[in-house]
């Protein structure tokens, strides 16, 4: 953890679940938990079969129920760094279509939006934890730690 929030390491191969979708890790990767913030970053580093260099989900604050569980209600929205350096706002449409058919509140709606927009201007300037120093720095440790375990 660092003043940004808890950073979590994944493998390559693990196998991500969540409602209705199982994915394989294709590269390793740290995913930001941030305190008190509207959002869940992932970044990659430099492996060819990364996807994204940076991705970012909109979502609620994050609760940890245990050391070990963090739960986030994801609001379709995603800040995208891919691996050519252009970043995109994704999913505009699914929120957009959530926000009427799951009834949204607009306190949901402005915190979403307004994230999105705070995100999306990091992401383009490269501002802390969304440069590449800060998540490479604590992906290289994530490795040293999968190396020392043999």
């Amino acid at each position: 953890a660092d003043g940004h929030g808890v950073w979590c390491g994944i493998r390559a191969g693990a196998v991500l679940t969540r409602p209705g979708a199982t994915m394989t890790a294709a590269a390793d990767h740290v995913t930001l938990v941030p305190y008190d913030e509207w959002w869940l970053g992932t970044f990659y580093g430099t492996d060819l079969e990364r996807p994204f260099d940076v991705y970012v989900d909109i979502a609620l604050p994050s609760v940890w129920h245990r050391d070990d569980l963090v739960r986030a209600v994801d609001l379709d929205l995603d800040v995208i760094r891919g691996t050519t350096g252009r970043v995109w706002v994704d999913d505009e449409d699914e929120f957009a279509e959530h926000r009427v058919s799951l009834a949204y509140p607009d306190r949901v709606v402005e915190g979403a939006v307004s994230s999105c927009t705070r995100v999306e201007t990091a992401v383009r300037s490269g501002e802390p934890p969304f440069d590449p120093m800060t998540s490479q720095d604590w992906l290289a440790g994530f490795r040293r730690e999968l190396a020392g375990r043999g």
